[in-house]
């Protein structure tokens, strides 16, 4: 399972597949069937993760709620990637209530509410994780949802702290922040050098769509197009289903001239989950551009983890 985990941020997947179906064949475990569910997610067979989830609490015993919760939330997590935000609240709810008090159901459920433009419930939920334990990503959400709400000044200094944590724990030897610090930077004006440093440092650290498509985008902000499009072609020969990386796709294309791909990847993120983000092509100067809206200015957008794309394509 350690090994299938590699592959799968190696991107790998069909490598991990064998891996994982191995382990179940030496013994069931509630573990190795998550991991089979997140690999079907993640190629787009959700109906057949969320199953494999089921299957994974079935597994589990009374003491391990925990655990419980920590599925139930993945369950949720399917659901809320692709709009479905009542459905995965509802999942969350059942996660807090088998594990009270459980941080990650906390995350959760303040994501929902952002997505659905509730900015009081979403910052308040935040700002009291913030302060019961410190971590960048929630200083991260606070930035964005102040930012939605147009609070440019509130949202610059919970981002310049987000980026602050990020870069100690990158200082530190940690690399599991890496992605979010290639996203923040490509937020923050000036930084998007940074932010092509950042996301060559995870790109050589673990090939895959994700990383990928992080080098492309961070490319494109910061001017370099040609590189942006070859970066983004090969994110794209994933086999991984993402609503981001064809937004991701749909900016950069439209910016090098080609409608038509641009088009056909912007139709594929609104099928993948046509809820987080309004948008709309204009034509201007014979180039097509892409402009992408939260669905509330009131709220943080779900694109915050699924489709952080929303600085102006």
């Amino acid at each position: 399972m350690i090994q299938a985990d590699l592959d799968v941020q190696a991107g790998d997947y069909s490598y991990a597949r064998e891996h994982i179906v191995r382990a179940l064949e030496q013994d069931v475990t509630w573990d190795a069937l998550a991991r089979l569910a997140y690999l079907e997610g993640l190629l787009g067979d959700v109906d057949e993760a969320d199953r494999l989830y089921l299957l994974a609490q079935d597994e589990l015993t009374a003491k391990e709620m925990h655990a419980y919760a920590w599925v139930e939330v993945q369950r949720g997590v399917l659901d809320f990637q692709r709009g479905r935000y009542t459905a995965a609240e509802s999942h969350y709810r059942r996660a807090s209530k088998a594990y009270s008090g459980y941080w990650l159901v906390e995350e959760r459920i303040a994501e929902v509410d952002g997505a659905r433009g509730a900015f009081d419930e979403a910052a308040g939920a935040y700002a009291r994780l913030h302060e019961s334990q410190t971590r960048p990503e929630w200083a991260h959400a606070m930035g964005d949802l102040y930012s939605l709400r147009a609070d440019l000044s509130s949202a610059h200094g919970w981002k310049l702290m987000a980026h602050a944590g990020y870069r100690v724990s990158i200082e530190d030897g940690g690399v599991h922040y890496l992605h979010a610090l290639v996203d923040l930077c490509c937020e923050m004006p000036g930084q998007a050098e940074e932010a092509v440093r950042w996301a060559g440092m995870d790109e050589a650290l673990r090939s895959n769509y994700q990383t990928r498509g992080n080098l492309a985008w961070s490319l494109y902000r910061s001017g370099c197009l040609p590189e942006a499009e070859q970066w983004i072609e090969k994110a794209l020969d994933s086999p991984a289903v993402c609503g981001r990386l064809y937004l991701q796709a749909a900016c950069i294309f439209a910016a090098a001239g080609r409608v038509d791909a641009s088009q056909r990847y912007f139709q594929l993120a609104r099928t993948f989950n046509a809820v987080p983000a309004k948008a709309f092509l204009t034509e201007r100067s014979s180039k097509m551009k892409i402009r992408v809206f939260p669905e509330s200015t009131g709220g943080v957008s779900p694109l915050q983890r699924s489709l952080r794309v929303l600085p102006s394509c």
